[in-house]
């Protein structure tokens, strides 16, 4: 969050979830958000939301070797924080199901965006706009260090994102 000297940082954070609400939105969109509040509740307390990269990296031609290392985290480390942090909803976006599969096997409180609203009839635009701000709406967010796509969620809930350096 970039605040002038002057400004208070955690005013300006505290803005931050509210400016949603100000763009005119698809009404589709505006739904789907609505039943994604919904779904969250209204205290974000005891969530956390976490980023598994994975298809774009390893199921695209060639490999993308030169930056993998930095973009994805072993699951081990998902599943270490699950059992640290004992959240009571863990929100899981991944371009792979099997990840999400993997992760709620062994954690009942895991969830997908598909566990939360129902997709059918979002461009894939929309899709990835509704999973950045399902995302958002967790009091945590837990990343890899190259995740653009978290960094958004945290500067959209006006919280840092977190780096399972930082949390383990």
């Amino acid at each position: 969050i970039a605040e002038f000297r002057w400004e208070d940082k955690a005013t300006i954070a505290a803005r931050y979830p509210g400016f949603i609400r100000k763009i005119g939105l698809n009404p589709l969109v505006a739904q789907k958000i609505a039943q994604i509040d919904a779904a969250v509740g209204s205290d974000p307390a005891g969530t956390v939301a976490y980023h598994v990269r994975r298809g774009d990296i390893l199921n695209e031609r060639p490999w993308k070797h030169g930056m993998w290392p930095a973009k994805i985290e072993p699951d081990e480390l998902y599943l270490q924080h699950l059992e640290v942090a004992q959240p009571r909803a863990a929100l899981v976006f991944s371009d792979l199901d099997e990840c999400i599969d993997r992760l709620r096997a062994q954690h009942s409180q895991v969830r997908g965006i598909t566990g939360l609203i129902d997709l059918a009839g979002c461009a894939p635009s929309q899709r990835d706009f509704l999973e950045l701000y399902a995302m958002s709406r967790a009091e945590r967010i837990v990343a890899p260090v190259i995740s653009a796509f978290s960094s958004a969620a945290a500067r959209l809930s006006g919280r840092d994102r977190q780096r399972f350096v930082d949390v383990l």
